[in-house]
């Protein structure tokens, strides 16, 4: 059998399980003050909940950064494989006397 939560249930529980939290917390404050949440945080409250616009401007961001590596065109590598010159130089420097690694 399937049971249905409802919004309005969840949101019950939640406020309930934040009313004990909070009760918790103030029971084993000890030597330390609530800073968050205290009397008057509501004006917080508009940064906690914003999750949507998070998203939009992550995902403008990602648009933004692969439209920027697009313009700019592929990397270049830091570093390339050795190239016969290079190994012939690196031959004619070891086969030198008195030198090595």
């Amino acid at each position: 059998m399937m049971t249905f939560v409802y919004r309005e249930d969840q949101d019950r529980e939640a406020q309930k399980w934040m009313e004990e939290q909070t009760r918790y917390e103030d029971a084993h404050l000890g030597n330390f003050r609530r800073i968050y949440p205290s009397e008057g945080s509501e004006r917080y409250d508009k940064f906690f909940h914003s999750s949507g616009s998070l998203y939009q401007e992550t995902a403008s961001f990602k648009a933004r950064s692969e439209c920027a590596r697009s313009v700019a065109g592929p990397k270049k590598p830091l570093f390339c494989a050795p190239t016969d010159e290079l190994l012939q130089a690196k031959d004619d420097l070891l086969s030198e006397p008195g030198r090595s690694l």
